[in-house]
């Protein structure tokens, strides 16, 4: 028996009325949709979830969940990060994937932690432009209300230990 037009739902195909394949619920083809259950959403005959949350991506008409480098991603995996989770210490890299940022000796993360910049140039590590934590070998470390301070010696003197001691 050869049907010309198959009830809503199906679709023909050699001559048999087949199911839609789901999540649509009418369609002209096995991947052709015509309409979608809910939440899906008809987007170029295929059915789409798009009401996936910030931290996940459709794929194959699920949501994944992103990768901890990201606030937010699209897909088609989930490192494609919208943009980085910067409060986590990850940036984006040359290849524009979001690594996780580790600052050398000598330098640390920005306060919107997107850079390594340099420490004031007596510290050997620091967390913040004049917040040291360890001090050159070359300069005095002090220790002023909890807080690293290091500092060079004046003209005419040298450094002995912690100290700076007049030349002779």
């Amino acid at each position: 028996m050869c049907l010309l037009e198959c009830p809503y739902g199906y679709y023909s195909e050699s001559g048999e009325c087949k199911p839609c394949v789901y999540p649509c619920v009418d369609c002209s083809s096995a991947y052709t949709c015509s309409d979608c259950l809910p939440p899906y959403r008809l987007i170029d005959d295929n059915c789409k979830l798009t009401d996936c949350l910030p931290e996940t991506y459709e794929d194959n008409f699920t949501c994944q969940s992103c990768s901890k480098a990201c606030l937010g991603c699209y897909g088609p995996t989930n490192s494609d990060c919208v943009e980085c989770n910067l409060p986590e210490g990850y940036m984006r890299d040359s290849s524009d994937k979001c690594n996780l940022r580790i600052c050398t000796d000598g330098t640390y993360l920005d306060t919107k932690r997107t850079q390594c910049n340099i420490c004031e140039n007596s510290c050997k590590l620091c967390d913040g432009e004049e917040s040291c934590i360890e001090c050159n070998s070359e300069v005095l470390n002090s220790i002023v209300n909890d807080e690293t301070i290091c500092s060079f010696c004046p003209d005419g003197f040298n450094q002995k230990g912690n100290k700076c001691e007049g030349n002779s």
